[in-house]
């Protein structure tokens, strides 16, 4: 009977084949550790590490029959890019109208000092005129939906509403004096 060698001399790999592979892999996982290394960095005010890349330069500039799915998956803080971001002709105002702006806040103010001598909530409004106004409307709308949300899960006690729609206040009030600082350097 014969024996017949069961390995193929010409099917074995070599020895060279094995070794470049091994390097291969090696230097493939190299490269992805030391790429994933360099989107991890220390925050000294944190007292961590943390994530310092993001994809929103990459994601935010596709073009083509998929880029909204990519510009979906960008923070769009509420739709600033639409609202606010947009190019704006800077324009000398009327005398007219420069007082009506002027009387319109010179009202607001009186009503929020009448209102805080009262100990009443303060009024929040966006000046008509502001170049902020379409985008911080968008932004307490947001709000008001989360804050609806948030008072409708059940089981919260009546006192937590209320400190829900307290914070929800201050923090609308600290939006418009913000955006109300802000509104030459938006403009």
């Amino acid at each position: 009977m014969e024996r017949r060698n069961l390995v193929d001399r010409h099917a074995q790999v070599g020895l060279f084949a094995i070794a470049s592979l091994v390097l291969l892999r090696l230097v493939i996982g190299w490269h992805f550790f030391t790429q994933g290394v360099e989107k991890v960095g220390y925050n000294p005010s944190k007292g961590g590490y943390g994530l310092v890349f993001s994809a929103e330069p990459f994601l935010s500039q596709a073009k083509g029959p998929l880029a909204g799915l990519f510009h979906l998956q960008v923070p769009n803080g509420h739709d600033w890019r639409a609202l606010l971001a947009i190019p704006r002709q800077s324009e000398v105002l009327a005398s007219d109208e420069a007082a009506e702006q002027a009387k319109w806040l010179a009202d607001y103010e009186r009503r929020r000092t009448e209102a805080g001598k009262k100990k009443e909530p303060v009024p929040v409004e966006f000046p008509p005129f502001s170049p902020y106004l379409d985008w911080a409307t968008k932004i307490v709308g947001d709000w008001n939906g989360l804050l609806a949300k948030g008072v409708a899960v059940r089981g919260l006690a009546e006192e937590q509403r209320t400190a829900m729609a307290e914070v929800f206040a201050l923090r609308q009030e600290q939006l418009a004096d913000y955006l109300s600082s802000e509104a030459e350097a938006i403009s």
